[in-house]
């Protein structure tokens, strides 16, 4: 059954989605079963970031798995502890899964926010 996921990257990378989709990097793809949780994540741990964009897709439940990379620590510091908080996939997302959720693309300022390291 197809459900809807979200990824979210550094804004600077929306135009590369748009072309090639979500591209696996180590092999994987992480995202959440909510949007702001996925904010959360990309903000949080891209603190030279000022803005992100969060990417929704659809993708067949039977191809997502729980994600154990992060403590519990991690996720109550996020306020995000709950099962689908971090999610993975081995599948690349295609730009036309992409495309075709194009309204529901949601862009934030990052809060965690500390300036450019250059």
């Amino acid at each position: 059954m197809l459900k809807t996921y979200y990824h979210a990257t550094p804004y600077k990378n929306m135009y590369s989605i748009f072309e090639k989709g979500i591209q696996k990097n180590f092999g994987l793809i992480y995202f959440s079963d909510d949007r702001d949780t996925a904010a959360k994540w990309i903000c949080f741990t891209n603190l030279h970031e000022k803005k992100i964009a969060v990417f929704p897709f659809q993708l067949d439940e039977n191809e997502v798995q729980i994600s154990y990379d992060h403590t519990s620590k991690m996720t109550e510091v996020l306020g995000v502890n709950h099962e689908g908080a971090g999610l993975i996939t081995t599948k690349n997302i295609s730009a036309e899964n992409i495309r075709h959720n194009m309204n529901k693309i949601y862009t934030y300022e990052n809060p965690f926010y500390i300036g450019d390291d250059k």
